[in-house]
């Protein structure tokens, strides 16, 4: 085993293969700052956010960094060259696998996705020759452990290969990042992409800079400021989740940089030689200016933005009000203007219903057909006028129910008696089943129940251009419920208009082709009054074309 001859350089026993005196303090504030800074921020971002891909590969990019630091203190501290030699071998793969997480990090954060299996395959060819002859002469030639300063001489793997496949991927970042960048829609991702690029490269660049100073010209502890490369992309990814939310996460962002702040100024504690210290405070004083201006920013942004969504509630508030007083006046108006129309269209029906029924004399076939008209247009005007009334006085509150005890069946078959004319008009069949284990006897308004069921029944033979109508009466003593159902054979309901069919001015898909004059109210209408007398009103069907089936449901009599 060689042993190192300290009356020539004074080397001691290192503790934990990191720890020793002649070490200088400097060499520590470099290699565990930057790496502890950038655990810290993983570590949050990763919690916060285990689903994002970008961040573990923003994870991996801090652990290979603070890895290839260990081993770099190893290979100062340790007076044992066997380790020495071994540490600085194995310092070749750190640097290529820090590069190529870069490169990942970049792709994903761009694409949202890992690259193709072909990307896999041009990383990994170009990492071969690395992983054949990374402990070889081809990496490091010689180590002089005799001298003071135990520089080794390296290779052409490190000095040729490696350095120009961290400038490459450096260069492929820059150019992939600016070529994608203006062809995202989304101005926020793009300024996300933009500022992330600049900060990955900034601390790539700083890096390799540092160790190509450091192989070629031997200067080591100059080197060692390229470290400081990770600080500013920490710096720069924090502001971005303050800025734009990356990794959706704004509050993890300012405990970064706080706790960057506090591991700056504390670590001062631990400089014990002055010949650096100048340049520490330096460094200090810059990271916590430019985190302290982020912050200060950021809690203005903040504190303007709160006091302009206070001005927002206040004046939401205000419009609410002045909504609710429109919407009363609406309400009023078409309540008014409904009545108005109500009377002379009244006048309009009678008259001409008199005309038709030949109260005023016999009438002219070419005078009959026109009166015929006005006389179904003021019937399908008045239906519309009753049923914004109807909303009207939903919204309003003042809808009235008298709610009594009759029989259903008595008046389903009396409102099916009065429909026949316009069942046969339209060439359709009405069916009428009766099944009933009670009385039949219901607790519910008749005058609503009677417009619900003509309601029902009007659609059914609006929308059903051939076929029959079946109606059926049925109870459920366990329930204390009574069913009537309406089942037609016309254009059916899809399953996109189902869920919204009961809604105000809503009809099913292909309603228009068969009537044009419908509101979209009636069924509104029909739900909130039976839901009012404690029952229902629910719709099923197979689709377009498949006919319908509309159940009104209300409670049986105590």
């Amino acid at each position: 085993m060689n042993v190192i001859d300290t009356s020539i350089c004074e080397w001691l026993p290192s503790t934990f293969f990191i720890i020793s005196p002649q070490v200088t303090g400097f060499l520590y504030y470099s290699h565990l700052l930057p790496p502890l800074v950038a655990l810290v921020l993983t570590v949050y971002v990763l919690v916060n956010n285990h689903r994002n891909l970008a961040s573990w590969w923003l994870v991996f990019i801090a652990v290979i960094f603070t890895v290839w630091c260990l081993f770099d203190l190893v290979v100062w501290a340790t007076p044992v060259p066997e380790i020495v030699m071994f540490a600085w071998s194995t310092l070749i793969y750190f640097d290529v696998l820090l590069h190529i997480g870069a490169v990942y990090f970049t792709y994903v954060l761009i694409n949202k996705h890992n690259p193709p299996w072909w990307g896999d395959g041009i990383i990994f060819i170009l990492c071969t020759p690395i992983f054949l002859f990374a402990h070889t002469p081809f990496n490091l030639v010689a180590f002089d452990f005799t001298d003071c300063l135990r520089n080794a001489v390296e290779g052409p793997l490190w000095q040729y290969y490696v350095y120009a496949l961290d400038i490459l991927i450096i260069l492929w970042i820059t150019a992939y990042a600016f070529y994608k960048a203006p062809k995202i829609k989304d101005l926020t991702h793009k300024r996300e992409v933009i500022l992330s690029s600049i900060g990955i490269v900034a601390f790539l660049l700083l890096f390799s800079l540092g160790s190509i100073l450091g192989s070629f010209n031997t200067e080591w502890e100059l080197s060692q400021w390229g470290l400081f490369g990770m600080p500013i992309f920490i710096v720069i990814m924090a502001y971005q989740m303050l800025r734009f939310k990356t990794f959706n996460n704004k509050i993890i962002s300012t405990d970064v940089l706080v706790t960057g702040q506090l591991i700056l100024i504390v670590s001062l504690l631990f400089i014990n030689n002055l010949n650096n210290i100048h340049t520490i405070v330096v460094f200090t004083f810059i990271f916590t200016l430019i985190t302290g201006y982020i912050q200060i920013r950021t809690v203005r942004h903040e504190v303007a933005g709160r006091i302009e969504n206070e001005q927002l509630a206040e004046n939401l508030a205000l419009l609410n009000i002045r909504l609710k007083n429109v919407d009363k006046l609406k309400d009023e108006f078409v309540s008014i203007a409904s009545h108005q129309l109500r009377s002379p269209l009244t006048i309009i029906r009678t008259y001409a219903s008199s005309i038709l029924d030949g109260t005023f004399g016999e009438v002219p076939a070419h005078v009959r057909e026109p009166v015929d008209h006005i006389h179904a247009a003021s019937k399908i005007m008045a239906s519309s006028i009753e049923d914004y009334l109807n909303v009207s006085r939903i919204e309003s509150g003042n809808m009235k129910f008298d709610i009594t005890d009759f029989d259903l069946k008595v008046e389903v078959e009396r409102i099916l008696k009065d429909m026949t004319p316009q069942v046969e008009a339209k060439g359709l069949s009405c069916d009428f089943e009766c099944v009933l284990h009670g009385t039949g006897m219901t607790h519910a308004d008749v005058g609503k129940t009677n417009q619900i069921i003509l309601n029902l029944m009007s659609n059914a033979i609006k929308y059903t251009p051939a076929g029959t109508i079946f109606v059926r009466l049925h109870d459920n003593l366990e329930t204390k419920s009574i069913f009537v159902d309406v089942i037609d054979s016309g254009v059916g309901i899809d399953s996109e208009t189902m869920p919204k069919l009961f809604g105000k001015f809503v009809r099913a898909k292909d309603a228009n082709k068969l009537n044009t004059q419908g509101t979209g109210l009636g069924l509104y209408v029909a739900r909130t009054m039976a839901l009012a007398m404690g029952g229902d009103v629910r719709a099923e069907s197979s689709g377009n074309g498949k006919g319908s089936t509309f159940i009104l449901n209300l409670p049986l009599k105590s």
